[in-house]
């Protein structure tokens, strides 16, 4: 039985891409403690096979190689993320957060687990800015105490990156600035990144270019969306005009007119660019894509992968598979909240309007 906890620490090792030296560090003893127990020369003292579990995220059976417990213990995880998503879509907003709750009880050192109670907690903690201060604080007090677990004990870097990201976004918006900076300061900046390092050092650089320059994009598309939506006093209704059509052409670049890479809200975005000044003809065609793409996604389960092809230069003929997710489950409803905004009054009696709000209203796609 013993023999097995070192071959199947080896197993896990190689499943996480970690060295000897990563994992010596991350548990506070010698490497070469770690390669006697991997050949069988000596083996972990009962003490630290907690630690080696939490490491790579299993239970002590499962380094036992008890495979019907982490069947089981699977199963159980996959139980709950069910409930919670399932909660989510039917708007139960407590239900969601007892489902994760619950689940970080029975297991209370899974990090994928209490990374996505934290960013529900944080998510659902917005409704109640206004109407119910005290709550909207005590949410965030319980997401941020999961964040600072999270970065203070995962061993898995890329977790500990979103959590220091989204501590930055947490205190930032608690006015807390100074501390939020400190959480900034921890993240890698480009230069550090995985994909610039590929870049100069992989052997199929082309491949390694596409992931950069796409990676690029998106943090790109992510700027010019958020300088549409910026404060009036951020740009003028001419300028942002002019960013809704550079990030139009951007991502007609990339992706062409496939619509599965984006979510309705990226047309709704570029909408509320062209609507300052006026330009009727380009909020309405990018509304009704948004309209479309709400009936589309609210029609489709895309829970088993939804596969499309992209043919432009950069991918050439690529094909993606995504899952495309909704906090609420509904983008109808969501697109229908959002042309409520008195923005869009200057088009509102247009007969093209009135098929928009019919679109969403009975959940089916235009004719092209």
């Amino acid at each position: 039985m013993q023999v097995s906890i070192g071959k199947k620490i080896r197993e896990l090792r190689h499943r996480d891409s970690k060295t000897q030296n990563e994992m010596a560090l991350a548990l506070g003893i010698t490497p070469q403690a770690i390669s006697r127990w991997e050949s069988g020369v000596s083996y972990p003292d009962i003490e630290i096979l907690p630690r080696i579990a939490d490491y790579f995220d299993v239970t002590i059976d499962f380094l036992y190689d008890r495979t019907e417990d982490e069947q089981e213990r699977k199963k159980r995880l996959d139980h709950y993320a069910e409930t919670a998503l399932r909660a989510s879509r039917s708007r139960d907003e407590e239900g969601a957060l007892k489902a994760l709750r619950d689940a970080l009880e029975e297991f209370p050192n899974n990090y994928d687990v209490m990374y996505t109670l934290a960013a529900f907690l944080g998510y659902y903690a917005e409704r109640y800015v206004d109407s119910d201060p005290k709550k909207y604080r005590s949410m965030l007090r319980e997401s941020r105490r999961l964040y600072e677990r999270m970065i203070a004990h995962c061993p898995d870097h890329k977790t500990v990156d979103a959590a220091n990201r989204d501590m930055f976004y947490l205190l930032d918006t608690l006015g807390e600035h100074e501390k939020a900076k400190e959480y900034l300061d921890n993240l890698p900046d480009i230069w550090s990144c995985r994909q610039f390092a590929m870049l100069g050092g992989s052997d199929d650089r082309h491949e390694a270019a596409i992931r950069l320059a796409s990676d690029a994009q998106k943090l790109l598309e992510l700027a010019l969306s958020n300088m549409i939506r910026s404060k009036e006093s951020g740009f003028t209704a001419e300028e942002r005009a002019e960013i809704a059509g550079i990030l139009e052409s951007l991502h007609r670049l990339f992706y062409g007119d496939v619509t599965a890479t984006v979510s309705p809200g990226f047309y709704t975005t570029l909408a509320r660019g062209y609507s300052g000044t006026g330009d009727a003809d380009n909020t309405l065609r990018c509304l009704r894509r948004a309209a479309d793409m709400a009936a589309e996604y609210d029609a489709v389960d895309y829970n088993n992968g939804y596969s499309f092809r992209i043919d432009t230069v950069p991918f050439k003929g690529d094909r993606w598979t995504c899952a495309q997710s909704n906090s609420t489950g509904d983008y109808r409803h969501d697109l229908a909240e959002a042309l409520d905004d008195s923005r869009w009054d200057f088009v509102r009696e247009t007969e093209e309007f009135k098929e928009i709000l019919q679109i969403i209203e009975v959940g089916r796609p235009s004719d092209p």
